[in-house]
C-alpha cells in the first residue's frame, strides 16, 4: 500500500511537470510529498491599472470613492476570473474555490497535481500557480500576566508615556471620531479596557469560523488592540473606536484569510459577509504580522487601502539583530513599517533591520516605537492584562498615534501624517555603524527616522 501511494504521488509530479512554466518550482516539489495543496492561481491581468483609473476620477466624498474602488475592481476581477471559476465549479465542485476582488487571484483548497496542471495548460490568462502563503504569527515574548490593571490614565503604560501620548490628550486629542482596524487573531470585545470602544456594527469579520462577534482564541490581537485604543492607561488613542478582522488563527495567518480581511477593511460587511457598506471603513489598519522578505503578495491590498485613504501600518518583524532582516509586507513601499525600542530607547535585539534585501538604498523601518515589556489587555479575562515584547507591540503604538493625529485633523493625508512624524521623531544618541548605504546616522536602518513623538506631531499639524 505504501509503495502504491508513493507511485501515485510520483505520477502526479510527472503530470504537473508537463506545464512547468506557470507552476512554481516550490509547488512542484510539494506535490512530490503531498497529494493535495492549498494553492493560489495568479492571473496575468493586474488590478493596479484599474485601481489607478478609479482613483484618478473625481468624487463627491471619500465614501463614494471607496464604493467605486470596490465595484470597479469587482467588475474587473469577476470578468477576468470567470472562465477559471466556471471550470472549477464543473471539474472540481467539491473543492473550495474563491476569487477575490481586491487582487486578481483565485484560491483553491486542497488542489491536486492534475487539477493544477489542467488549469495551467488550459487557461492562457494564468500567470502563475503557487502554494498559498502561510505566515507564522510574529513571535512575542510573554513577560508576565496581571489580574488587575497596573496602569491608569494618570500613570499610563511606559510605552504610551514614551511616545508622549498623554501630552496630546491634555491638548484635547485622544483619537475621538477615528476608527482603527487591526488584522490579527481577533479581539476579546468585552475586555474592560476595550468594551466601550468597540464599534459592533460592521465591527467584526472572521474568515475562519464565521463567528458573529469579536473573539480572540490566542491573545495576540487583544493585546495589540489594547495598545492602539484601550482605556485604563494602556492605549495611545483611548477615545478611538476599533473594529477587527481575524486574519490569523492560533499559530499562523493564511493568505486566504489575510486577503479576505484586506477586502473587508477596504469595505466592511456584516459579520456574515452580507450588506457591504464602504462608509464603515476604518482610517487606519494595524498589522502586527509578516514573514519572508521581498514578497509583494500583499501590495494589491495595500495599494487599495492607500487609494481608499486608509493608512497601512505593519510591524517590521522580529528577525533581528542583523542587517537586512526586514520582513514582508513591512519591507514593501506605500506603507509605514515599525521597529521596536526598549525602555532606554535602544533598538531591541529582536527588531528586524533594513535595508531591503534587493535595494541597499531603501531605509526600513520608517519609524520606531516601544515594543519591549508592553502591558496591554489579555484575552484570558475581562479584567486581565499581560506584558509582551515584539515588534507586534511597537506597531500598534504607531497606529494609535495616527488616530490621535486624525482626531486633530481628520482630513490629513498619508503623506501629511508621515511628514508630521518625520519632522518630530526623537533621535537618541547612537554610536553603532548603520546598516546599508547610509551616509549619516539619521535616518538609519535600525530606528528609521526615529522614535515616535505623538505630542510634537500633533502640535505640528493644523
Amino acid at each position: 500500500m505504501f509503495k502504491l501511494a508513493v507511485t501515485l504521488l510520483a505520477l502526479q509530479a510527472a503530470v504537473i511537470l508537463a506545464t512547468p512554466s506557470k507552476i512554481s518550482p516550490a509547488l512542484q516539489a510539494t506535490f512530490n510529498t503531498k497529494s493535495s495543496v492549498d494553492v493560489m492561481v495568479v492571473l496575468k491581468e493586474a488590478t493596479r491599472p484599474i485601481l489607478d483609473q478609479i482613483a484618478a476620477r473625481k468624487y463627491t466624498n471619500e465614501v463614494a470613492k471607496r464604493t467605486a474602488i470596490r465595484s470597479g475592481l469587482m467588475e474587473f476581477t469577476e470578468a477576468s476570473q470567470a472562465n477559471i471559476l466556471s471550470f472549477l465549479s464543473s471539474r472540481a465542485p467539491s473543492k473550495t474555490a474563491r476569487g477575490y476582488w481586491i487582487t486578481n487571484r483565485i484560491f483553491i483548497a486542497e488542489a491536486t497535481a492534475d487539477l493544477v496542471s489542467e488549469i495551467a495548460s488550459q487557461f492562457s490568462e494564468v500567470a502563475e500557480i503557487r502554494e498559498a502563503i502561510v505566515i507564522p504569527l510574529e513571535e512575542t515574548v510573554k513577560v508576565a500576566d496581571y489580574k488587575v490593571p497596573i496602569t491608569n490614565e494618570t500613570e499610563p503604560a511606559w510605552g504610551v508615556a514614551r511616545v508622549r501620548a498623554p501630552e496630546a490628550w491634555e491638548a484635547g486629542f485622544e483619537g475621538e471620531g477615528v476608527v482603527v482596524a487591526n488584522i490579527d487573531t481577533g479581539v476579546r470585545w468585552n475586555h474592560e479596557a476595550l468594551i466601550d470602544n468597540y464599534r459592533e456594527a460592521y465591527g467584526w469579520y472572521d474568515p475562519y469560523d464565521g463567528t458573529d462577534i469579536s473573539k480572540d482564541f490566542q491573545g495576540h490581537g487583544t493585546h495589540t488592540m489594547g495598545t492602539i485604543c484601550g482605556t485604563h492607561g494602556i492605549g495611545v488613542a483611548p477615545k478611538a473606536k476599533w473594529v477587527a478582522c481575524r486574519g490569523c488563527g492560533t499559530f499562523a495567518c493564511t493568505e486566504d484569510a489575510l486577503v479576505r480581511c484586506g477586502q473587508w477593511v477596504t469595505c466592511p460587511t456584516r459579520w456574515d459577509g452580507s450588506e457591504p457598506d464602504c462608509s464603515q471603513a476604518p482610517r487606519v489598519s494595524s498589522n502586527s504580522w509578516g514573514g519572508g522578505q521581498g514578497d509583494p503578495f500583499y501590495n494589491d491590498i495595500v495599494d487599495s487601502w492607500r487609494a481608499a485613504n486608509i493608512v497601512p501600518v505593519f510591524a517590521i518583524g522580529n528577525s533581528g539583530p542583523f542587517c537586512r532582516t526586514a520582513n514582508s509586507p513591512g519591507d514593501q513601499d506605500n506603507l509605514i513599517s515599525v521597529g521596536a525600542t526598549n525602555e532606554v530607547d535602544a533598538v531591541t535585539a529582536f527588531s528586524s533591520k533594513g535595508p531591503l534585501i534587493n535595494d541597499i538604498n531603501v531605509v526600513k523601518p520608517e519609524f520606531s516605537a516601544p515594543g519591549n515589556n508592553i502591558v496591554s489587555a489579555s484575552y484570558l479575562d475581562v479584567g486581565g492584562y499581560s506584558s509582551l515584547s515584539g515588534t507586534s507591540m511597537a506597531c500598534p503604538h504607531v497606529a494609535g498615534a495616527i488616530a490621535v493625529l486624525l482626531s486633530r485633523n481628520p482630513d490629513l493625508t498619508f503623506d501629511q501624517i508621515e511628514d508630521a512624524f518625520y519632522d518630530n521623531t526623537v533621535q537618541p544618541p547612537i554610536d553603532e555603524t548603520p546598516c546599508g548605504n547610509v551616509t549619516d546616522f539619521w535616518p538609519n536602518n535600525s530606528y528609521g527616522w526615529g522614535i515616535l513623538d505623538v505630542s510634537s506631531s500633533v502640535g505640528s499639524v493644523s
